[in-house]
């Protein structure tokens, strides 16, 4: 059973993750639209400048995936921290509690011995 510290580090960890995946989500929303609208523009705009538009949104949506990119390296780094985080807080509770457990000599013995 974990403690009111890792639920609410777990909390914090799964909020950063959720806004992240927000946020690639939107990211990919909105290149849907700005892809659906360079469709349209390449029929209807189609010389020297609007091949030149394409090739900056083109720039564009390129900068928009290495962010998208980045988003999901961050969620995986978020998902890793989370895990190790609950982990160590469970060891140390483990920890606490044997030593709670052990008697006055145990412990002494223990400290002396290292």
């Amino acid at each position: 059973m974990g403690t009111p510290l890792q639920a609410s580090t777990t909390e914090i960890y799964q909020g950063a993750i959720t806004l992240l995946e927000g946020a690639k989500g939107n990211l990919s929303s909105s290149q849907g639209r700005v892809r659906d609208s360079a469709a349209q523009l390449s029929v209807d705009y189609s010389g020297p400048d609007g091949r030149a538009f394409q090739q900056v949104l083109e720039k564009w949506m390129n900068e928009v995936d290495q962010i998208k990119f980045t988003c999901d390296r961050m969620i995986d780094q978020l998902s890793t921290s989370m895990s190790t985080s609950g982990t160590t807080q469970a060891d140390a509770e483990q920890l606490v509690q044997r030593q709670g457990n052990l008697s006055a000599t145990e412990q002494a013995y223990n400290t002396l011995t290292g």
